[in-house]
């Protein structure tokens, strides 16, 4: 017998005994409740029987069949629904029963026992669905024939009549589309495009699945991907179970690597200048670079990851190899130490921080073992990220001081020299100290203090009432950060000294360089380039032709504006073609001097003063300065250099203190930074090397390979050198910006090459008549305990650039 619902709006039949747990039963799409009849099967409730909880034994459980509306006695929705608004239409019944129910579903109605289930937990204790389309038929076609397309858009656009289209729907439709009319029809239209993901991981009471084996409609693997959503982990639904003892070891010693990971990549972030995407550069070249041994245990570590998702105690394993690895790449380091600055501290704080994130949320998932080792072996990206976070709070703390020495230059108004390039800068700067000290008042920026904050600080701390020029060197890693000093420290001249492929893997190109470079004259009224080399040539084209002064420089063209010709140990001096001094000078070089002479005679010193101060040119530390050492053998230190034009130019100058019979070495660890050019750069140098020097000792990996192929691997004799460990303290380029550094550590390990006793066990006094001998060291402190063991008076060995040790 039907019976009313929630006030007359649904129909139904209700079964057995008023009392809990009650059942209500939901039909299929063009059903009735009739079909729950057999199901159910009990006779009828009694009109007036007894409360629920008070049923005799034996009798049936509490059942209701509903009429869902549009189906049966109950009538159509006012509009089209949804299985929400249908499980929403039915709630009011649920609450009638006056106790949870257990949803019954078949088809339609199990769509709408999902979303009552998911919407009214409290009401609903569990759900049986049986043959439900929860998603869509993964062996049918669900896509509508093309002219069933096409002829829906036409009538969308009012270009064919509902007869057509009409004709289309019962052609094309399924049986149900077609038996269904009015609102109903829509309402299938969107129930059958529904998903049910959300609702089901959302379910949180029991439920059982009941499907058929031959079911095309609601196939099983429609049951089996609606058991895994059911299955799958639901935030909030309970804490995560507790870890066992092994899983919080494999976190405490996945943190613990993690630790021991932070402060070797935190130091190589503090090497290259808290630049982001540094630290991974770094660790591939580490990880993946020329040391073999590393290579086998990254790929370990990968795997131990991947095995560490089934079996978390493969963590232990590759924590292990986090902690000690990469091979050669110490904590604290021996040449490029780890200073805890206030930077690095506020650096290591947040990417602890978020290391602290990472660990945490794999905890808190139940994942905790995986992600803590995943974590460890992202170290070096988290610490980018932190670098990348903490760069807008380093520039803010920067700007009060950058505020302050723009005010003291304008208060106290001195000329300044702005001077870039690829290389040359820093002994450019130098040369042009010189030459106006004795008419000048003359500050000149010191060490490498060429960016943003050094020149700062330079301007703060030494610049005094009564300075008249301040020469700025200006260094850059990429296109407008010298145009941003220069909107501050605005030079009156701009000088650039060269262009060449230094941090050519920062730029990308030799193009980009010069338009980096050029930045400096943008403010500038003065010009003064170098134009041997043809881009700064046609720059100073371009600049004189924009209405500024300029200064043409060269070491070869004796009509340009300023020449400085080298004639073996002599310089001669040229004006536009007349020759105005020829001074003697040493190893001081061409190009950088003729960029130096312009600026002083710019700037109103004489010809006749420049002429006298030519000759005391001063070297810049660690960049071509000759010693001879107790032992007797002459050192060449050239530490900070790194460029090619540079290296050809240091051959020249150990060529000119060579002696016949005695031996020529050359120490190197190779050139970085240049990019695709670094490999073919390095080979033509050691190819040059192999030319003129008895012997080549390649320090470290960075450029084995390419040295050795330079250096003729098939014709040389190879020897290993194992020395004691040792340090030393070389900053790596002519380029170095790295507040935290003094400037000054090339200068001890030169000297004490330079001054050691030297021992003739070893060497004959005479040079071999065979290709240059090749030494394979592994740090710089090697290759100086080989040249201390072979070499003696009369010798000469070159230290061609230095790279700290977090190269390779």
């Amino acid at each position: 017998m039907l019976k009313a619902f929630d006030g007359g709006r649904l129909f139904g039949e209700a079964y057995g005994a008023e009392r809990a747990p009650w059942v209500l039963a939901l039909h299929g799409w063009a059903r009735s409740h009739d079909d729950w009849r057999a199901v159910l099967g009990a006779q009828p409730a009694r009109a007036g029987g007894s409360r629920p909880g008070t049923a005799q034994e034996g009798e049936a459980l509490g059942a209701v069949a509903l009429d869902l509306p549009g189906f049966g006695a109950t009538p159509p929705p006012p509009e089209v629904w949804g299985s929400d608004d249908y499980a929403a239409a039915i709630t009011p019944v649920l609450a009638e029963l006056q106790a949870p129910a257990v949803v019954v579903g078949h088809s339609f109605g199990g769509r709408v026992a999902v979303h009552l289930a998911a919407a009214q937990p409290g009401l609903v204790s569990a759900l049986v669905l049986t043959g439900v389309p929860l998603s869509r038929n993964p062996v049918g076609n669900s896509r509508p024939p093309l002219s069933y397309r096409v002829g829906r858009s036409l009538y969308r656009r009012r270009l064919i009549g509902e007869s057509r289209m009409e004709s289309l729907r019962q052609r094309y439709g399924s049986p149900d589309y077609r038996a269904a009319s009015g609102v109903m029809r829509q309402v299938l239209v969107r129930t059958v495009n529904e998903t049910y993901d959300d609702q089901l991981r959302s379910v949180t009471c029991p439920v059982e699945l009941v499907w058929g084996d031959d079911d095309t409609e609601a196939p099983l693997s429609v049951a089996e991907r609606a058991a895994a959503l059911l299955a799958r982990p639901r935030s909030g639904d309970r804490a995560p179970p507790p870890m066992s003892a092994l899983d919080i070891a494999v976190v405490a010693s996945a943190v613990a690597a993690s630790v021991l990971a932070g402060v070797r990549w935190l130091r190589v972030a503090q090497r290259e200048h808290y630049l982001a995407g540094s630290v991974i550069r770094f660790a591939a070249r580490w990880w993946w670079g020329s040391v073999s041994f590393n290579r086998l245990l990254i790929v370990l570590a990968v795997l131990g990851v991947l095995v560490g998702l089934t079996f978390p105690p493969a963590g232990l394993a590759v924590a292990v190899v986090l902690a000690l690895g990469p091979v050669g790449l110490t904590l604290r380091g021996r040449t490029a130490k780890l200073v805890w600055t206030r930077r690095l501290r506020t650096l290591a704080a947040v990417w602890a921080a978020l290391q602290a994130v990472v660990v945490a949320a794999g905890v808190l998932g139940g994942v905790g073992p995986v992600v803590a080792v995943a974590g460890a072996l992202l170290v070096p990206a988290v610490v980018d990220v932190a670098c990348a976070l903490t760069a807008p709070l380093e520039r803010r703390l920067a700007d009060r001081h950058v505020e302050a020495a723009s005010a003291k230059l304008r208060r106290l108004a001195p000329i300044v020299v702005g001077i870039t390039g690829s290389y040359g800068k820093t002994s450019t700067k130098g040369y042009v100290g010189h030459l106006l000290s004795s008419t000048r008042a003359v500050v000149v920026s010191p060490a490498s203090y060429n960016n943003r904050a050094g020149l700062a600080r330079t301007v703060n701390e030494r610049l005094a009432p009564g300075t008249e020029v301040l020469v700025a060197e200006m260094g850059t890693y990429g296109p407008g950060e010298i145009a941003e000093l220069c909107s501050w420290l605005t030079p009156r001249v701009g000088v650039i000294t060269a262009i060449g492929p230094v941090h050519l893997e920062r730029f990308g190109s030799e193009d980009r360089i010069v338009e980096a470079k050029a930045e400096i004259l943008e403010r500038a009224e003065v010009a003064v380039l170098n134009v041997d080399d043809a881009r700064l040539r046609a720059l100073a084209d371009r600049t004189a032709a924009a209405g500024k002064r300029v200064w043409r420089c060269s070491a070869t063209d004796r009509h340009a504006d300023v020449c400085v010709v080298a004639d073996g140990a002599a310089f001669e001096m040229h004006r536009r073609g007349d020759l105005v001094a020829r001074v003697e000078v040493s190893d001081a070089r061409p190009t950088n001097a003729a960029c130096a002479v312009a600026v002083a005679l710019e700037l109103g010193v004489a010809d006749a003063e420049v002429a006298r101060l030519l000759p005391s040119l001063p070297g810049a530390p660690n960049r071509l300065n000759v010693a001879v050492g107790p032992a007797g053998f002459t050192v060449v230190d050239d530490t900070y250099n790194s460029n090619p034009a540079g290296s050809r130019v240091a051959l020249d100058v150990m060529g000119r203190h060579a002696r016949d019979g005695h031996r020529q070495v050359v120490v190197t660890p190779g050139m970085v930074e240049l990019g695709d050019r670094q490999h073919p750069e390095n080979v033509a140098f050691a190819a040059a090397v192999r030319d003129v020097a008895t012997d080549l000792v390649i320090v470290g990996f960075t450029n084995r390979k390419a040295l050795l192929e330079g250096a003729g691997e098939h014709n040389v004799t190879i020897s290993g050198w194992r020395a004691g460990a040792g340090g030393y303290t070389i900053a790596p380029d002519d380029d170095e910006e790295e507040e935290d550094d003094d400037g000054q550590e090339g200068a001890s390990a030169a000297a004490g090459g330079a001054g050691a006793r030297g021992h003739q066990t070893g060497r004959d006094g005479q040079a071999p008549d065979h290709a240059a001998h090749v030494v394979l060291v592994g740090s710089r402190d090697e290759a100086v305990s080989w040249v201390r063991a072979h070499l003696g008076e009369g010798d000469v060995v070159l230290y061609e650039n230095d790279l700290p040790d977090h190269f390779a």
